[in-house]
């Protein structure tokens, strides 16, 4: 688990530096049988000012 929301966060910060109107917060959905997880604002790596 640990490991892929590690990789999922990475990708996802690669596009925020990357494309300057994709956003600046990483939301990650975690799903697995039976059960879902949303990690909402999980990581901010370019916060607006």
């Amino acid at each position: 688990r640990e490991q892929g929301v590690k990789l999922v966060v990475e990708a996802i910060c690669a596009g925020i530096f990357n494309d300057l109107g994709s956003g600046s917060n990483v939301d990650v959905c975690v799903i697995t049988r039976g059960n879902k997880e949303y990690l909402r604002n999980h990581l901010q790596p370019n916060p607006r000012t």
